[in-house]
């Protein structure tokens, strides 16, 4: 990064610091003294940032921020270095981006009687698959994955989603690993001279392992053709979908 002071200065531009909700995070500031004095760090945590905290190694320039009660979205610290021969401070306000924590789990609705992991349908047309997300925030867009290809997103109103695949990613007979991810999106920056907007995305949930078995039951046993006048006609009707 480019360095611009007089004596001394932390770097023009530092990067966001990003973590999620309540994932402390730790990172080395850099500073620079033309005359090659040590130099002390500070930092802090404005009025306008409430629910996070940070320390700070004055010698090293080691900082840690730890959302305490902060909800996700764009926040700021105050960071400042000084030469250990002056008195005045470079200080920068630095943005902190908190992401949603991921969603907790799925829960497969188009399942087939008795297993709910089965289902008949492999998201063709016509054949779309229905969902649930739970662990969700309202008002973020909750994206489903089959295998790591998209296959169905909504916009939660609760703290749960229910959504319906696209039907245009055909899934293969066989077994599906399913996650989700939360994505808060246009989150306002508003941080020192940074202004604009930020996609805050979380990690993606625990998968759940899916069964998709599109074929059509075969007949594996064959009919009794003969029956007797008076008598009671049975046929146990065998398929390959009998376990």
């Amino acid at each position: 990064p480019v360095s611009i002071c007089m004596t001394t200065c932390l770097p023009f531009s530092i990067a966001a610091i990003e973590t999620a909700v309540n994932a402390p995070v730790t990172i080395t500031l850099q500073a620079h003294d033309v005359e090659g004095d040590p130099v002390r760090f500070d930092a802090y945590v404005p009025q306008t940032s409430p629910g996070l905290e940070v320390s700070i190694d004055a010698e090293t320039g080691k900082l840690t921020v730890t959302p305490v009660s902060a909800q996700p979205g764009v926040y700021a610290i105050l960071v400042g270095v000084q030469s250990a021969a002056g008195s005045d401070w470079d200080v920068q306000a630095v943005p902190v981006y908190l992401h949603p924590l991921a969603p907790t789990s799925i829960e497969l609705l188009t399942h087939a009687s008795g297993n709910d992991r089965l289902t008949y349908l492999n998201n063709t047309p016509g054949n779309e698959l229905g969902f649930r997300v739970f662990g969700v925030r309202p008002g973020a867009l909750v994206s489903l994955y089959a295998d790591g290809q998209l296959i169905g997103q909504a916009t939660a109103t609760s703290s749960s989603v229910t959504l319906a695949t696209n039907g245009t990613v055909p899934l293969a007979d066989g077994i599906h690993q399913i996650t989700a991810i939360q994505t808060l999106e246009d989150e306002p920056i508003n941080v020192g001279n940074l202004k604009g907007t930020v996609d805050l995305v979380s990690k993606a949930s625990p998968s759940l392992a899916i069964t998709v078995d599109s074929g059509m039951p075969t007949f594996t046993s064959t009919p009794v053709t003969v029956a007797a006048e008076g008598s009671q006609y049975t046929y146990d009707v065998q398929t390959a979908e009998e376990a």
